[in-house]
C-alpha cells in the first residue's frame, strides 16, 4: 500500500582533508620533524518540504545542524528607545534588555524573526593539528597542537557563567563586569535581574558564538642516554622526561573553555615527570 506520506529532502555534504609530514636527520646527528593535518566539512540543505511564513524561516541553504535565533541589535538604552521600537513579544521589556531586529518587517519581534546562524552546532567545520620536534645529543622536545573553528555554541548552556542572578543563581565575574548595569553602552550582556526575564532568555546572537580555539595538547622535553652508555649499563633505552597536557589555550570565549562549553568544565592541565628504562 502506498503511504500517504513521502520523505523528501536533499542535504549536500562537502569535505576536504589534507596532511603533510617532514622528517630529516642531519650529518651532525641533529634530527628535526614537523607535520600537520587539516579537514573542513560543510553541509547544506538543498531541498526540504516547507511552507515558511517568511523567507528567513526557510531552512533551504542553511547547514543541516544550524542553530536558529534572533538577531540582537544591542540593549535598550532608555524608555524612549523601547517606545519607538517594534514590539517585542516576550514579556515586559525594560531598559537594559536585549533589543532584537525585526527581520521580517511586520512590526513585531517574535519567533518569526529567527534566522539560521552561520555555522552548525553539532561539530566544528574546521579541524586542524600540527606537531613539531627535534633531538640533538639526546636532548629533545616534542610539541603537538590541536585546533578547531566554525562551530556555533550557546553561552547560556553554561548557566553558572552566563546566568544573571535569577532563581538564586550565582553571578560570575564575567557577567557582572560586562552586564548593562555596569558597562552601559559597552555591555556584552543584558541587565541583572533576580527574576527570569523571558526577553533576554531567547536564543539570539547575544548568546550564540562562532567558537574557535587552539591548544598545546601535548608537550614533552626529554633526555636520552647515548648508545655508548647504554651498552655499558646493558640496557637498550634510558629516557628522563617531563610531559605536559593542555598547557596553553587560545580561544575567543571569555571566562570559559571554548572547546567544552557544552559540559561547563574546562580541560584539565597536567604535568608528569618520569623515567623510562628499556631492557
Amino acid at each position: 500500500i502506498q503511504s500517504a506520506y513521502d520523505d523528501k529532502g536533499v542535504v549536500a555534504s562537502y569535505g576536504v582533508e589534507a596532511g603533510l609530514r617532514f622528517a630529516k636527520t642531519f650529518s651532525d646527528g641533529f634530527s628535526l620533524f614537523f607535520g600537520g593535518n587539516v579537514s573542513y566539512v560543510k553541509s547544506q540543505i538543498l531541498e526540504w518540504i516547507e511552507t515558511p511564513a517568511y523567507p528567513n524561516l526557510s531552512v533551504i541553504g542553511t547547514p543541516a545542524d544550524a542553530a536558529r535565533g534572533l538577531v540582537a541589535l544591542g540593549f535598550f538604552q532608555n524608555q524612549a528607545e523601547i517606545d519607538a521600537s517594534p514590539k517585542q513579544e516576550f514579556g515586559q521589556v525594560k531598559v537594559g534588555d536585549i533589543k532584537y531586529k525585526d527581520v521580517n518587517g511586520d512590526g513585531f519581534i517574535n519567533e518569526n524573526d529567527m534566522v539560521a546562524m552561520d555555522y552548525g552546532s553539532a561539530f566544528p567545520a574546521l579541524n586542524y593539528g600540527f606537531n613539531l620536534g627535534f633531538e640533538y645529543q639526546g636532548i629533545g622536545i616534542n610539541l603537538s597542537f590541536q585546533g578547531a573553528a566554525g562551530q556555533t555554541k550557546n553561552l547560556r548552556e553554561v548557566d553558572g557563567v552566563w546566568g544573571a542572578l535569577s532563581n538564586n543563581r550565582n553571578l560570575s565575574r564575567e557577567y557582572y563586569d560586562n552586564c548593562f548595569d555596569r558597562a552601559g553602552a559597552n555591555a556584552l550582556y543584558p541587565r541583572l535581574s533576580t527574576t527570569d526575564v523571558a526577553n533576554n532568555a531567547q536564543n539570539s546572537t547575544i548568546w550564540y558564538r562562532n567558537v574557535s580555539w587552539l591548544k598545546l595538547r601535548d608537550c614533552e622535553i626529554y633526555y636520552k642516554l647515548p648508545a655508548s652508555s647504554l651498552q655499558r649499563m646493558k640496557i637498550s633505552g634510558f629516557k628522563i622526561f617531563v610531559q605536559g597536557q593542555n598547557l596553553l589555550s587560545f580561544d575567543n570565549i571569555p571566562a570559559m573553555d571554548a572547546e567544552n562549553l557544552n559540559t561547563g568544565y574546562p580541560v584539565l592541565k597536567a604535568v608528569n615527570m618520569g623515567l623510562s628504562v628499556t631492557f
